[in-house]
């Protein structure tokens, strides 16, 4: 199966390139994205951590472990780059660097309870950030494995204050195709708004 591929674009197709069918949007489709905008023009400095998940909440999917470590090792990198792609063009925007951070990792099995103003502090202490970007998803599959829904929502948090300055929260399902063996895209939500694939762009366009 070609699981790994298709869930890295649906963990991070929030940060990506929200399209419409004539033009391709940018920094202001999701609520994170538009607020470090704003910050940026402001000019203020974003010097931005990415934790992506270090596990997925799965529910009743029987799917290897193996294909859910690569999704995960995979999107933590991507993630950064969606961030880079969008915003690396203000000389005040800094992606931190976490190749030699992977003890952070074991913050995120707390995301679900939130951040403590102590744990946030920390993390800006040890790594220089100033913004924090913590994503979590949830899996859930049919009772015959052939419909898989994914929940995500990501937080942008203001280290110095442990304020959550905005939070988007996305819903993607696919269905397994016989044909080509692979889990292909359904239906899909970003912020409440419906959106379709386009697989010749590979990226989403919004259905309204």
């Amino acid at each position: 199966m070609k699981l790994n591929l298709v869930l890295v674009f649906v963990l991070l197709f929030v940060f990506g390139c929200v399209s419409s069918p004539k033009k391709i949007l940018g920094v202001s489709d999701t609520h994170i994205d538009a607020k470090l905008e704003k910050l940026l023009l402001s000019g203020a400095m974003v010097h931005l951590l990415v934790l992506a998940p270090k596990e997925l909440s799965v529910t009743n999917c029987n799917f290897s472990d193996e294909i859910f470590e690569s999704v995960l090792r995979q999107s933590n990198v991507s993630l950064e780059s969606q961030f880079l792609k969008l915003h690396g063009n203000h000389s005040n925007f800094k992606l931190v660097d976490r190749s030699n951070l992977g003890f952070l990792f074991d913050e995120i099995k707390i995301q679900s309870q939130g951040l403590t103003s102590g744990q946030t502090s920390k993390i800006g202490k040890l790594t220089g950030a100033n913004y924090l970007v913590v994503s979590s998803a949830t899996l859930t599959c049919s009772n015959d494995n052939r419909e898989l829904t994914h929940n995500g929502n990501s937080k942008l948090i203001q280290i110095e204050t442990s304020v959550t300055e905005a939070i988007d929260v996305t819903k993607i399902i696919l269905i397994y195709d016989e044909d080509n063996k692979d889990f292909l895209f359904k239906k899909g939500f970003v912020n409440g708004r419906l959106v379709d694939y386009d697989k010749d762009r590979e990226t989403y366009v919004w259905a309204e």
